[in-house]
Parts: C-alpha cells; sequence; structure tokens
C-alpha cells in the first residue's frame, strides 16, 4: 500500500507528527480512510522516521488503529528521504504534536515549498496547519503569504490545560505572516480552499478537507499532461 513506485499523480504524502503529543486518531483513521478508499497510494513519513502516536482512541477507532500498527505499511520514512516529485498530494491531518516539531522541521518546509513551486496539492488539518508555519522563501518570508488559510482557532485552544504554555499559536502566526486567516464557529466543520492548498479549522474539518482533497487529485488526473 505505501510504495514510491506509483505514478506520481495518484501517490499522496501523509505526514505525522513524531512528538509525545501525538497525532489524532480519529483525523489520521478518517484521513487514510478516505486517501484508501481513493485508491490513492499512500507513504507516511514523520520526522526521523519515527512512529506516531495515535492519541484520544475510542471504541469506533481502537481496533482499526491495533490492526494498522501491525502492518509494516505502518511505518514512516524520514522527512528527509522525501522526494517530493514523487507525489501529487501532501496530507497533513490533525496533530497536537505538530507544534512541537513539524512547525519547526526545515525537511518540512522544504517538501512544503517543493509543493508551492509546483503548484502540487496540499492538504493541512487542525494543529496539523502548524507544519505549514515551517515554510520559508529567500529572505524569511513565509511561503503562505497572502493565502487563504483557517487552523484551529485561538478559542478552541484556549481550553487546552496547556494553552499558557503552548510555543506556537498557529492562528497568530498565520495573521502575523500575512495570511487572510479564516475561522468558523468553535467545534464546528470549517474547510478553507485557496487554490492548491485546503486547510480544515479542527478535527471535525477532516472528512471535508480530505474528500476535497481526493476531488482535486482526480480532476488533476484527468487533464492532459501538457496543461501542468
Amino acid at each position: 500500500m505505501a510504495t514510491h513506485s506509483a505514478t506520481p499523480r495518484r501517490s499522496c504524502l501523509l505526514i505525522v507528527s513524531a512528538s509525545p503529543q501525538g497525532v489524532s486518531s480519529q483525523s489520521f483513521v478518517q484521513t487514510y480512510t478516505i486517501l484508501h478508499q481513493a485508491q490513492l497510494q499512500i507513504q507516511l513519513a514523520s520526522p526521523g522516521g519515527k512512529l506516531c502516536e495515535l492519541v484520544n482512541q475510542d471504541d469506533t477507532n481502537r481496533k482499526w488503529v491495533a490492526d494498522f500498527k501491525s502492518k509494516s505499511y505502518s511505518q514512516p520514512i524520514a522527512l528527509d528521504s522525501v522526494d517530493a516529485s514523487r507525489y501529487a498530494a501532501v496530507v497533513i491531518p490533525h496533530s497536537p504534536g505538530a507544534v512541537d516539531d513539524l512547525a519547526r522541521d526545515k525537511n518540512m518546509g522544504e517538501i512544503l515549498n517543493s509543493f508551492v513551486k509546483e503548484d502540487k496539492l496540499i492538504c493541512a488539518i487542525g494543529q496539523g496547519c502548524a507544519a505549514l508555519c515551517s515554510a520559508k522563501k529567500a529572505g524569511e518570508l513565509w511561503s503562505f503569504k497572502g493565502r487563504c488559510l483557517t487552523s484551529l482557532s485561538v478559542y478552541e485552544l484556549a481550553r487546552q490545560e496547556d494553552f499558557n504554555n503552548m510555543s506556537l499559536i498557529v492562528e497568530d502566526f498565520m495573521k502575523d505572516n500575512g495570511a487572510k486567516h479564516t475561522v468558523g464557529a468553535m467545534d464546528g466543520l470549517h474547510v478553507a480552499i485557496d487554490g492548491n492548498i485546503i486547510t480544515g479549522q479542527n478535527e471535525q474539518s477532516t472528512l471535508t478537507a480530505v474528500q476535497n482533497l481526493v476531488l482535486l487529485v482526480n480532476q488533476n488526473r484527468t487533464r492532459p499532461t501538457s496543461s501542468r
């Protein structure tokens, strides 16, 4: 299932945090399931190729997670080994740990910059949107300046016990660095689509965000190669 041999137009890079704060099990399961059902070839990647911690498991996904972890394709490759040219899309699910590693990861930034340069699809959800903070242009300008984006809102974050100790508030970063940041209701579904970039506000927005990604991947698949 996770292979580098598929054609780039049908391959998707799924990036996860390796921080102990982990990745939302619900967001990950929904993301992986939708991509797999769409017959996309999925490659998991993380900082250092470390296994991710799928947090907040419940009765609806615990068996799925256990089965997934028993498979060889649950082992991520390291971000520094990723060849971005092999993939049509990159997805970062809701990952509380992303503010601790992906947000400042040089390799993460290089991957995103490659996708931006090639106008390839990028999808980030909830705290997974912190990964976007890693992408800088020459002169330290943020690669997503001027783009319409969303992320977990300050009001949603403020309910967390560790809010005052957070090293990064993604909404503030996006606004301070020139993004057009939008939010919906707390815990409500809200997705922002700006060209090749899809962002979901929170865990509840996972399904819609990834479904939109799949639609765009399929649209790109039908285009003649010469048009890209």
